[in-house]
């Protein structure tokens, strides 16, 4: 069921010159706010320490090409990161969010497959819009942007000149009134000068790549990085469903929730899923979570406190006694300790931009080290619930978030 593999990372800046040799890394920036330039820079060193240590990455030994980046804001209405869509001859080969703040790490999220925003994606989201014509009403946007609507997940903003807004995402039409389409306040960030010193390391190895310059002999250890890395197999991807059984979409908690109980039905407790649909599956979770419907905000949410609970009443209404279910503490070493057992893991993650809460299932973890650290390179491996979403999506651990919640179940009680 697990996998652990670290390889050493070789000569990395001189495969950078072939993968990207068309890219331009000339630098401006302010000094709080990154520029393009320079999150390209970022892109590029997450793509080669990946592909460098690790032989089974789809970018390994590929040309992966950087598509120009999209601005994405959240919701204080200033940009918050840099979008880059990746393409392998011509194909989606998943994209790489980069912070757009200098005092934060420089990677928030990654994935290999495709993410839900692309050129033909926000063409959608703009026809989705004209498509209301016939509903009467249409509304010509006074503005619209790219949104972050949590980790890895992104969405289109339209803002309208009545003071309402919409944001389009593949799952959802998040409808915003004029009282509550108003700006968050912007926290204020702590000089981080770990990240500020890696960005300025980065920024000097990338440097202007084919050239005498390029950064293959500099002295920032950028040739010794290690990959630590673990994940737990045949953890499925379900997606949030509309159905009549409730109303709205399934929901992100007990969505995530069924990928944990289809995974131990799979491993030895056929109990949990025997003579259930994955909609009955859903509808059974839902109800014991006290998953309900928001039609102001058209979601699902669930308590956060009824996931643990929730699980366990349902593998123990299945015939499990002994099923039991804990809130782990929320600390990466409590994660990996809970991925390195063989316990896919229900995320939670707590006042995202718009969605507020959002869960997915946590199934693995990714760790670069750099100059001797991993902090600011540890990644969570998720199954996100969202149809159109890549199936794993790495997360940055400790950003782009305010709070994190971890529940843990076992079916025979045992962790």
């Amino acid at each position: 069921m697990l996998r652990i593999m670290k390889v050493l990372l070789l000569a990395v800046c001189l495969f950078a010159s072939t993968i990207f040799p068309s890219l331009s890394l000339a630098s401006n920036s302010s000094n709080d706010t990154v520029s393009v330039t320079e999150a390209k820079k970022m892109a590029v060193f997450q793509i080669v320490m990946d592909m460098k240590t690790d032989d089974q990455s789809p970018w390994h030994n590929k040309t992966v090409k950087i598509q120009d980046p999209i601005e994405v804001y959240d919701a204080t209405e200033t940009l918050c990161s840099y979008l880059f869509n990746l393409t392998i001859d011509g194909e989606p080969a998943g994209f790489i969010e980069t912070s757009a703040l200098r005092d934060e790490w420089p990677i928030l999220s990654f994935s290999y497959g495709e993410s839900d925003i692309t050129s033909s994606q926000l063409a959608k989201y703009v026809n989705k819009n004209k498509d209301s014509v016939s509903e009467n009403v249409y509304k010509d946007p006074l503005s619209e942007k790219v949104v972050l609507l949590g980790p890895g997940k992104f969405g289109l903003k339209q803002n309208f000149s009545d003071g309402s807004a919409k944001i389009y995402s593949t799952l959802e039409t998040i409808n915003i009134t004029k009282d509550q389409n108003k700006p968050k306040q912007k926290h204020s960030l702590k000089v981080n000068q770990d990240a500020r010193n890696l960005r300025e390391n980065i920024d000097l190895v990338v440097g202007d790549i084919g050239s005498s310059n390029d950064g293959v002999t500099d002295d920032l250890s950028f040739e010794t990085g290690e990959r630590d890395m673990e994940i737990i197999s045949s953890v499925p991807d379900l997606n949030q469903i509309n159905s009549s059984l409730w109303t709205g979409p399934s929901g992100c908690s007990p969505t995530s929730a069924a990928n944990v109980m289809i995974y131990w039905a799979r491993f030895g407790y056929p109990e949990l899923t025997e003579d259930l649909s994955n909609e009955e599956l859903l509808f059974q979770l839902r109800e014991e979570m006290g998953t309900y419907y928001n039609s102001e905000k058209g979601t699902s949410p669930t308590p956060v406190n009824n996931i643990s609970p929730g699980m366990q009443d349902f593998a123990r209404n299945r015939g499990l006694s002994e099923a039991s279910a804990r809130y782990l503490d929320e600390t990466w070493l409590d994660y990996r300790w809970a991925i390195n057992d063989g316990f896919p893991i229900v995320i939670s993650f707590e006042d995202q931009t718009y969605y507020g809460d959002h869960s997915v299932t946590g199934m693995g973890y990714k760790t670069f080290s750099y100059n001797g650290q991993t902090t600011g390179h540890r990644y969570m491996q998720v199954h996100d619930n969202s149809p159109i979403t890549p199936g794993t999506v790495y997360i940055a651990w400790d950003r782009n978030y305010e709070g994190i919640f971890f529940d843990q179940f076992s079916p025979d009680g045992n962790y």
